[in-house]
């Protein structure tokens, strides 16, 4: 008999010292023999995140999901993804950052996380998110430029992690950084002090070496190369989809929930399944100012629609006439749209005339009876769901969903582009 995998809760006292109670610190959690790293709030980076830790055998500290666009303070990752189950099925060890430090705790100790920027070496500045409502502090300390993906411009993932795990390389560096006092943000070079950037201050006593935590303000700008499609995502056979994010799924209660707003949405009964549908995401609003206007047509998403639906309804022709040749033909797919376009908007009016059904967060009444973030993580789910799946090119949100439909249900998947290719 071979031996019984360790379950997480098994897992927990091993990488931190009190895993049934948050602590009023994280260092009163670390382990004096594990490695930990983390990486503040950007963009939709956990897949990458998880693999750089998964890659260099370091427990992952999560923080909170948050986003500007939402007034809330974020949900735990852990009330939307199963972290149980991507240890299960990958030995993963990754726990929410409530876990180690209690979230308002009223006795919570401030505290300093090291953090090297790679966002200033992308944007020009560092990541300015913070995690007050633990008092965890961030300082920044300016990255080294190493290589990147010439087409995009992110950073390589392999050297990112070469840099992490070689500590002479990481001495080295430092010395450069405190030498010349980096990141240089002006002109005036004969007075490098006055030019240091905003939020850095590479004369602090404190460093990344003296903590047990290594931390990236960013992993947003990051790829892997050969895999990259376009600039912040990857195909399906990425390190970061094949060993993490097609193993993080969502937890019971997100798929009882979207289970009950799909049969909602189609008014199915209760006691019944949701019909089979084909799902479509389209963004729009802020791709009408920062994307070159470059707004996709309607009528692109609809003949994608029918594309797919044609080739799934000729899929399942083709199983019955070889394991069910009695079974009735298969009809057309049922069709689910989210969208960032307001519920009240002509564009709207113009989906649902076609038989669509866009999910109306209003009318669904989530926000009042779930909370603001069970908006979006149902709309991810809801997506997931589809047979086959339609998404807006450009979009990270798309790219997602595309993945889990294509990896969890052998979708048909299109990314539908403005000129209809």
């Amino acid at each position: 008999m071979g031996l019984r995998k360790t379950t997480y809760e098994e897992m927990l006292p091993s990488i931190m010292k009190y895993p049934n109670a948050s602590q009023p610190s994280l260092s009163s959690q670390l382990m004096d023999d594990v490695e930990y790293i983390t990486t503040l709030n950007y963009g939709g980076q956990s897949n990458q995140f998880i693999e750089i830790q998964n890659r260099m055998d370091r427990v992952a500290i999560i923080s909170p999901i948050s986003g500007m666009w939402l007034p809330t303070t974020g949900i735990n990752f852990s009330q939307i993804y199963d972290l149980p189950r991507l240890y299960s099925t990958t030995t993963i060890r990754a726990v929410s950052l409530s876990s180690f430090k209690t979230r308002f705790g009223p006795h919570n100790i401030a505290e300093q996380l090291q953090c090297w920027s790679t966002s200033e070496q992308y944007l020009g500045y560092p990541n300015n998110f913070q995690h007050r409502r633990y008092k965890l502090a961030t300082s920044y300390w300016a990255f080294p430029p190493l290589p990147r993906l010439p087409k995009f411009n992110t950073f390589l993932m392999d050297p990112v992690i070469g840099f992490l795990s070689n500590r002479t390389a990481q001495e080295e560096w430092l010395d450069k950084v405190k030498n010349e006092w980096l990141p240089q943000g002006g002109k005036n070079l004969d007075e490098k002090e006055k030019n240091v950037k905003g939020g850095f201050d590479p004369t602090s006593q404190l460093s990344p070496l003296n903590s047990r935590v290594t931390c990236l303000d960013n992993m947003f700008y990051m790829s892997s190369e050969d895999h990259a499609i376009d600039s912040f995502v990857s195909d399906t056979t990425s390190p970061e989809w094949v060993e993490v994010g097609q193993h993080l799924h969502f937890v019971p209660r997100i798929l009882e929930l979207r289970d009950a707003y799909a049969r909602r949405i189609f008014g199915t009964a209760e006691e019944e399944e949701a019909p089979p549908y084909i799902s479509v995401h389209i963004r729009r609003g802020d791709f009408s100012r920062f994307k070159n206007n470059s707004l996709v047509p309607l009528s692109v998403y609809q003949s994608a629609v029918a594309n797919i639906d044609r080739q799934l309804r000729d899929r399942a022709k083709m199983r019955n006439k070889w394991y069910h040749p009695s079974a009735p033909l298969p009809g057309p797919h049922e069709v689910l749209v989210t969208t960032d376009e307001p519920s009240s908007s002509k564009f709207v009016d113009e989906i649902r005339e076609l038989g669509w059904k866009v999910v109306d967060h209003n009318a669904l009444n989530t926000t009042a009876t779930l909370g603001d973030w069970y908006g979006p993580a149902l709309d991810s789910a809801l997506l997931a769901g589809g047979r086959g799946f339609v998404g807006t090119a450009l979009s990270t949100y798309s790219w997602l969903a595309k993945l889990r439909v294509e990896s969890w249900n052998d979708g048909i998947v299109i990314i539908a582009q403005k000129n209809g290719d």
